[in-house]
């Protein structure tokens, strides 16, 4: 109960006041379908590895390697505010690695519904299942240039189980 009340605090939909209690915070979610989210969020990720696997360098691929482990190790351990954090950083630095200073900026304006929607994936599944695999070989894409595989591998991660939703 505790992770998932630090979780909704994290995404900004709870607030918790020290001697008063827990309250939901006003204020849309969201004006936009989580369609809408993943569309977009699905072409702005989908161009950057294109690039990412173009402009990459192996510091690129070393901060990269480490965003993937301490996203894995997160997860592992049952910190689920946390891990969603280090996932967003995993994504973002490949964003970051398109070296594209718009693909960048869409993204990061993205940043704060993505983070509120994987919150909401992580408490909504009871039996959270995780896409470590999945990430681990968008990683391997990158570090062998497989720019095509990467992309493809891109676009099932954000749309993984969330085609009934898109509708």
């Amino acid at each position: 109960m505790r992770e998932a009340v630090k979780i909704l605090v994290f995404s900004n939909v709870l607030e918790v006041k020290q001697g008063s209690g827990t309250f939901v915070k006003n204020g849309s979610i969201g004006e936009f379908s989580t369609g809408d989210l993943l569309r977009a969020r699905s072409m702005i990720e989908g161009q950057a590895v294109l690039l990412a696997t173009v402009h990459q360098s192996e510091k690129d691929l070393l901060r990269l390697k480490e965003v993937l482990f301490q996203r894995n190790h997160l997860l592992e351990a049952g910190k689920f505010s946390e891990y969603i954090e280090a996932d967003l950083a995993f994504h973002q630095q490949i964003v970051a690695m398109s070296q594209n200073p718009f693909l960048i900026k869409w993204y990061n304006e993205l940043l704060p519904d993505i983070k509120l929607h994987l919150s909401q994936q992580v408490l909504r599944m009871e039996d959270y299942q995780d896409n470590t695999s999945l990430h681990n070989k968008i990683y391997r894409a990158l570090l062998e240039g497989k720019a095509e595989e990467a992309q493809g591998m891109i676009q099932e991660n954000i749309f993984t189980d969330e085609e009934a939703e898109i509708e």
